[in-house]
């Protein structure tokens, strides 16, 4: 299993990134979990990058406080996400926080044993192996913070309404909507967000580099002239190379 992130501030973001990640390793009964999770901040709302650094945060205390054992990718998914809710709640009261201080969108991705599991919390682009979906809600994002108050089945339905689960996965990847904002200056009106997708989430290339994604970032702005627009958070997971630097 190797495990690629980059983060990528947006040239219309100057001050601030609003995207945040977050990729931890978990041992389970000696095996091995990656817990892989991207956020991205609702520019709308106030301190965006509090709001999607916060999500990360809490995510990780959750990872690292939890027993976790007998479960399957999915299981697991889908207590730390509860969990995570719980946690917010919590935030959201002892920081003494308003809504509109937490609008960040939360893509969550475990990859354990022969199995993956990914729930989108939110707008966000997925991709497994050869297939890439985009879930947008056409910027009105249903926000995790929406759903503290949930009873336990309104709860079960939000977490697992836009889930997936993946057998034997070789290639994985979540990635926050700025992977589709890349452009060239010069060129505004050319369409390349299917070659940067590609490129970013499925292309092989550099993989034996553990910096591949900023490396092919740097490509893109450096060969290709285009650099994102949005904040950028990307997770990939694959099961191919053995990376060596």
């Amino acid at each position: 299993m190797n495990c690629y992130s980059t983060l990528q501030r947006g040239y219309k973001h100057p001050h601030f990134c609003e995207d945040f990640l977050g990729l931890y390793s978990l041992k389970i009964q000696e095996k091995e979990a990656a817990i892989g999770i991207v956020s991205d901040g609702c520019s709308g709302g106030i301190d965006a990058h509090l709001a999607a650094t916060l999500t990360c945060k809490l995510i990780r205390k959750v990872v690292n406080k939890g027993d976790f054992k007998g479960k399957t990718a999915e299981e697991l998914g889908l207590e730390i996400a509860r969990t995570f809710i719980q946690e917010l709640s919590a935030a959201q009261q002892h920081l003494q926080l308003t809504s509109n201080e937490l609008l960040a969108t939360l893509l969550l991705l475990v990859h354990y044993e022969n199995q993956a599991f990914i729930t989108v919390l939110g707008d966000g682009v997925v991709c497994i192996e050869e297939q890439i979906q985009e879930l947008d809600h056409n910027n009105q994002p249903d926000y995790p913070i929406y759903h503290i108050q949930d009873d336990a089945a309104a709860l079960e339905q939000y977490l697992t309404q836009q889930s997936f689960v993946v057998e034997n996965p070789q290639n994985i990847a979540i990635a926050t909507d700025g992977i589709l904002s890349f452009r060239n200056p010069k060129k505004p009106l050319e369409d390349s967000k299917d070659f940067v997708v590609n490129y970013l989430m499925q292309d092989d290339s550099l993989m034996k580099s553990k910096l591949m994604l900023n490396r092919k970032c740097n490509i893109l702005r450096t060969q290709h002239e285009l650099t994102p627009a949005d904040d950028l958070a990307i997770v990939r997971i694959t099961n191919d190379y053995l990376i060596t630097n």
